[in-house]
């Protein structure tokens, strides 16, 4: 329980900041890369559903257009988080990403998939507006969002070095 209301405090906080910031820090850029920290952070059921969730309720507090976000964010999360030892189901795993670039890969998926989901899904967009999408929305979103990502994979390897991080084998024999 600890860890789940731990990220929600760091998410509420990020959010909080954003919310009141929105001249200068773009939609997403503190807050996405503090989920996908909360969802690597140690990949279980609670905190998978606890992100989940954070990132319901901000697309509830700020909607777009559709909720990209919240829908696959979660599955692209089984892609990038290498399986456990004993979860060999024979699913096989067609992404393995060393850790210190999860949560940065992680972020990239959610700031392309939250500046799609305020693409009108009438008509098909054309080059010229993905181009204006990348250079207006996603770049700054970005330029915010890595450096951030970067620094909270750096304190995830701090953590596993210092053993403030529980493996995934102990979460499973506690289930």
């Amino acid at each position: 329980m600890k860890p789940v209301l731990a990220a929600v405090i760091c998410a509420w906080l990020a959010l909080m900041l954003e919310v009141s910031c929105t001249d200068l820090i773009p939609r997403g850029a503190l807050f996405l890369p503090v989920v996908c920290a909360v969802l690597t952070w140690q990949p279980g059921v609670r905190l998978l559903l606890a992100g989940g969730l954070l990132l319901l309720l901000d697309w509830i507090a700020r909607p777009t257009l559709l909720p990209a976000v919240p829908l696959l964010l979660p599955f692209g999360l089984l892609l990038v988080v290498p399986p456990a030892p004993r979860r060999q189901y024979g699913v096989g795993r067609r992404l393995r990403l060393p850790t210190p670039l999860q949560i940065p890969v992680l972020t990239m998926a959610a700031a392309a998939l939250q500046c799609l989901a305020g693409l009108s899904y009438v008509k098909l967009p054309t080059t010229a507006e993905l181009l204006l999408l990348a250079s207006r929305d996603l770049t700054p979103l970005l330029l915010a969002a890595l450096p951030v990502s970067a620094v909270l994979a750096l304190l995830l390897r701090l953590a596993d070095e210092t053993g403030l991080r529980r493996p995934f084998n102990s979460e499973l024999q506690r289930i």
